[in-house]
């Protein structure tokens, strides 16, 4: 502290350019290497920017970008008693110490590891009281006021949950440049959800992912399924509309290496997954024939060659445009929400058993009478084929299609029979229309109801949780897992082993990661810093990319374990230090600085 009182004397120069709100914002996605590196950074800049403001001339949308929106402060505190005062703004109490040496030493200095004898954790509380008072509208700066007994409370649970989201030692080997880049290969479907960049189809990566032979399309999905939509399976023609969506093409591209088109649709006949329907037998609508069609995204594994593996995808735009969509049990689908009434005493721990269908959407065959319905946009000749001489014959799905419009609502139903068959009992399974099991959500009452597992099924994807005190293990949990494994092998349905997790004390499941042993739920840390740098990256641009912005605005709910939307905070409510959202509209710059602030302090909900 000596150093820095006789700083006090010295006039600590200010970064070139920083006045330019993208210079800023580019300069902080290039210290994302560590949590603790990006917070010194963001500190430094919050603490330092009404010098800032006064040494050069600020534009008024760059300190709304990075101080927020500030109330009027004389009407914020008109006729409020020490008594009554609101939660917000929140004082910085100790962590004046902060503001202090980021605003006595120069950035270089306060971005060195430990400068001031800080830690990490002290500065990100720190950052995290400014962000929060930035999203309840009073600017990301400090309150000068002494904190009230529930001002404390608050302050206290942010450094808790800042401790937790820096447990680990996570450094981020990625640039800048390699977010931007990851960026520019990200696309939207037709329904706004990001997806992978699309490739070519090459028969040998395509092939790596496809189920073996002897599965593909070998089980009736017709026995798996409720009454009603069996029915709906047996009579597609009922589901036609009586025109089709309005601004939908009818007829998509296949893309498929020329070389391999052939040899490729074959190799799906072959396994099942396709069949092979007569030109004059595919749907025609408005006169025009529906075609669907076809293209890869990698799997991040690759072969021996380097080649990446491939997904094979069903481009299913023109089918789903022309016919009625099956509800079924979409509205049963759990939700990580549903997971924040979890509640566990001091002494107990959670274990997982996980495991995950491979190829699930190949396995299950639906009627032939879909595949007219679903055919595709490549043409082979009969005689080519070994089939009908003069007939051009073309590929039509022949198994629950992962772009059809209605797969989910089957492939839910299918997964949800599977475990009755394998008799796991329904009053333990999770369902967003159902409460949860009384053990999960009380604690003194069921203290007793410990390895009492529960279960969710996502489509494809098994989960069972089951409560254990002093780290034990799960009996019945691991009984209920088998139960399922030997209901699915008796199915015919083929298990990851690569994704299968037993008796685990962390998992990530429904898009968070939970921790058993802590007994926390939120994204994983390499989730949220990676968010923060993209998030960065996009607000340094000197014009908002539309693509970009959608794809930060489709990852950021994903970082808040909550129905509340991600451009917001959360609030510490009453002395249980339990987390509650805060929801604020979206307005896209602010709030995304915003969302970079605020993300590791509140990501992690304690169970």
């Amino acid at each position: 502290m000596h150093i820095l009182q006789d700083g006090l004397e010295q006039s600590v120069p200010l970064p070139m350019h920083l006045e330019k709100g993208c210079f800023i914002f580019r300069m902080l996605a290039a210290r994302c290497q560590s949590f603790a590196a990006l917070g010194r950074a963001m500190a430094w800049i919050l603490f330092n920017f009404p010098r800032l403001e006064s040494e050069r001339n600020v534009t008024p949308t760059v300190r709304y970008m990075v101080m927020g929106r500030f109330k009027d402060r004389e009407a914020m505190h008109r006729g409020t008693s020490q008594r009554s005062r609101p939660i917000f703004p929140l004082p910085l109490g100790a962590l004046t110490k902060v503001q202090q040496a980021a605003q006595l030493s120069r950035l270089e200095d306060f971005c060195r590891p430990h400068f001031a004898g800080l830690s990490a954790a002290e500065i990100w509380q720190a950052l995290g009281i400014l962000g929060l008072n930035g999203a309840a509208g009073f600017g990301r700066a400090p309150c000068d006021r002494k904190a009230t007994e529930v001002q404390k409370r608050a302050i206290d649970t942010i450094g808790r949950s800042t401790t937790r989201a820096l447990a680990t030692d996570l450094r981020l080997d990625r640039s800048p440049a390699q977010a931007e880049k990851e960026l520019a290969s990200r696309f939207l479907s037709y329904t706004g959800e990001e997806v992978p960049k699309m490739q070519v189809i090459s028969f040998e990566a395509a092939l790596a992912a496809l189920p073996p032979e002897s599965h593909g399309g070998s089980i009736d999905a017709l026995g798996l399924v409720s009454q009603g939509t069996r029915w709906f399976l047996e009579h597609p023609d009922e589901s036609l509309l009586n025109r089709p969506k309005d601004g939908v093409k009818l007829q998509a591209k296949v893309h498929v290496h020329p070389c391999h088109s052939m040899s490729f649709f074959k190799l799906l006949v072959e396994r099942r997954i396709c069949t092979w329907v007569a030109d004059q037998d595919v749907l025609v609508v408005n006169g025009q024939q529906v075609l669907n069609g076809m293209f890869a995204v990698g799997k991040g594994s690759f072969l021996d060659s380097g080649e990446e593996v491939q997904r094979t995808i069903m481009n299913l735009v023109p089918s789903n445009a022309c016919f009625k969509q099956l509800e079924g049990a979409t509205s049963d689908l759990p939700s990580i929400c549903q997971y924040l009434s979890l509640v566990l005493n001091g002494d107990e721990t959670l274990r997982f058993f996980q495991s995950d269908m491979s190829s699930a959407f190949y396995l299950f065959r639906i009627p032939p009478g879909w595949s007219r319905m679903l055919s595709f946009n490549v043409c082979f000749s009969g005689e080519s084929l070994g089939l009908q001489a003069g007939v051009w014959y073309r590929p039509g799905c022949a198994v629950i299609p992962m772009g059809w419009h209605s797969a989910v609502a089957v492939m839910q139903e299918v997964a949800d029979r599977l475990t009755t068959i394998g008799r796991l009992p329904s009053s333990h399974k999770v369902r967003r229309s159902m409460p949860l099991p009384g053990w999960l959500t009380q604690t003194l009452d069921d203290a007793k109801e410990v390895d009492k597992p529960w279960y969710h099924v996502y489509l494809d994807n098994f989960c069972c949780m089951s409560k254990v005190r002093d780290n034990g293990k799960s009996a019945q949990g691991e009984q209920m897992h088998e139960k399922l494994e030997a209901a699915w092998s008796s199915a015919g349905v083929l298990s990851s082993a690569k994704k299968r997790v037993a008796g685990a004390s962390e998992a990530h499941e429904l898009g968070a990661q939970f921790e058993g042993l802590e007994g926390t739920l939120g994204p994983s840390p390499e989730r949220l810093l990676k968010l923060i740098q993209a998030t960065l990256v996009v607000i340094g641009k000197h014009r908002l990319r539309k693509k970009w912005t959608q794809v930060i605005a489709g990852r950021g709910p994903t970082a808040w374990p909550s129905d509340a939307p991600p451009w917001g905070g959360w609030i510490a409510h009453g002395p249980s230090s339990r987390v509650k959202p805060l929801g604020l509209p979206l307005r896209p710059r602010r709030e995304e600085s915003c969302l970079a602030v605020v993300l590791p302090d509140s990501s992690s909900t304690r169970i």
